[in-house]
C-alpha cells in the first residue's frame, strides 16, 4: 500500500531486509489500527442528503486538493458538486492540504467565502 511507505517499520524495513531484525513501534500501530477500524468505515459509508443540501439556503463550497486528482477525497467532492451543480474549487495539496499550506489555504478559502456568487 501507498501510505504504508510513510510509516516508521518502512523506514526500518529498508534498514535490514531480515523482517525478524525489526519490530514496528506500537503507536503507528495503534494509529493504524484505529483508522481501519474506526474511521474509514463511517468515512467512506457516509451518505450526504443531497435534496437537503440542495434546498439549504447557504451557498455550499466544494473543494478539492490538486495533487489528490483521482484519490477517494477528491472523486467524493467532484461527484458531491456534480448532485449540487456547483463547481469544485481547486486547493493547493491533497485532501489535507491546509496542514502543509496553511497560508495559502487560508488566502484562498478567505476568497472563496467572500465572493459574492
Amino acid at each position: 500500500m501507498r501510505w504504508a511507505s510513510a510509516t516508521p517499520w518502512s523506514k526500518r524495513a529498508a534498514i535490514s531486509s531480515d523482517p525478524t531484525s525489526w519490530a514496528p513501534e506500537p503507536q503507528p500501530i495503534a494509529t493504524t489500527e484505529e483508522f481501519f477500524a474506526h474511521l474509514i468505515r463511517p468515512t467512506t459509508r457516509y451518505r450526504p442528503d443531497i435534496q437537503a443540501l440542495r434546498a439549504a439556503s447557504t451557498r455550499i463550497v466544494v473543494a478539492r486538493g490538486t495533487t489528490s486528482k483521482g484519490q477517494l477525497a477528491n472523486r467524493t467532492a467532484v461527484a458531491l458538486a456534480g448532485q449540487l451543480a456547483t463547481t469544485v474549487i481547486d486547493f493547493p495539496g491533497d485532501h489535507g492540504g491546509f496542514v502543509a499550506f496553511p497560508q495559502q489555504c487560508g488566502h484562498l478559502l478567505d476568497q472563496v467565502l467572500t465572493e459574492t456568487a
